[in-house]
């Protein structure tokens, strides 16, 4: 990722990333395995994005989506489509209830590198969890 920031930079252009974390409870009361869901998550992000975006998990339970060339308006709106689409399609099989956070950054308008833009969009995820779920914050 430190490549495509470097890039945006230099084409003076925008670069956002946007953090998925799905909470999920089955009827039984039980937590449906993070991995299955984050796995989930990322194939279908995948076939709702640009062929230029990327896509993959940040950890056990976290998705973060690379949007290139896209400010941090562009990645509200995706923000919310993508979590409009992914909580209904989780929740459609009945037998489990999805919430879905979604947190963004946008470089170089929130941060200067890499580590740091991936920090305050965790943060708007952190924020959004906040929020009991279903919600999305990009950083002003």
């Amino acid at each position: 990722m430190e490549n495509e920031l470097k890039r945006s930079l230099r084409y003076q252009t925008f670069t956002s990333i946007l953090l998925f974390e799905a909470h999920s409870r089955d009827s039984a009361g039980g937590d449906e395995h993070h991995s299955d869901v984050a796995e989930r998550m990322a194939s279908l992000i995948r076939k709702e994005t640009r062929e230029t975006d990327m896509i993959g998990k940040q950890s056990e339970n976290i998705v973060i989506v690379v949007l290139l060339y896209s400010d941090k308006n562009v990645a509200y709106k995706v923000g919310h489509r993508l979590n409009a689409w992914l909580s209904n399609y989780l929740s459609s099989s009945g037998k489990i209830s999805h919430t879905l956070s979604v947190g963004g950054a946008c470089f170089p308008s929130h941060a200067t590198d890499s580590n740091s833009l991936y920090q305050r969009a965790f943060e708007m995820l952190e924020r959004a969890k906040g929020q009991s779920g279903n919600n999305v914050q990009i950083l002003e």
